[in-house]
């Protein structure tokens, strides 16, 4: 049977930002919406037991991936494995984000401060 999860399950109260974890639903799957209005703002380096997946909605956002820098934009998909290091930044004044974590419970092992 599905189950619905409405925005109050998730969301923050400032704009599209907040996470979910798959766990609620005892599935395999989590998310994170990011939006943010400030260059340069944006998770530092890090990584995940499992498999992120970054969509990116709106904006522009620079991606550092195992050490490369990978720029992207509106429509971009960027497929992170299991233990590669990585952050994010905005680029101008707006990006808007959905991460999608393969696992039922978010975690980060975080690289720097």
């Amino acid at each position: 049977m599905a189950r619905v999860f409405t925005r109050k399950d998730w969301a923050r109260e400032d704009g599209w930002n907040g996470g979910w974890d798959g766990e609620m639903a005892d599935t395999a799957v989590s998310f994170i919406f990011s939006e943010r209005s400030e260059p340069g703002i944006g998770p530092k380096l890090h990584t995940h037991d499992y498999d992120e997946v970054q969509i990116v909605r709106r904006g522009k956002a620079l991606y550092t991936v195992d050490g490369e820098e990978i720029e992207a934009s509106e429509g971009d998909i960027l497929v992170i494995p299991a233990g590669t290091p990585h952050k994010v930044q905005t680029v101008g004044n707006l990006l808007d984000v959905i991460s999608v974590h393969l696992t039922g419970k978010k975690t980060a092992h975080w690289l720097e401060e």
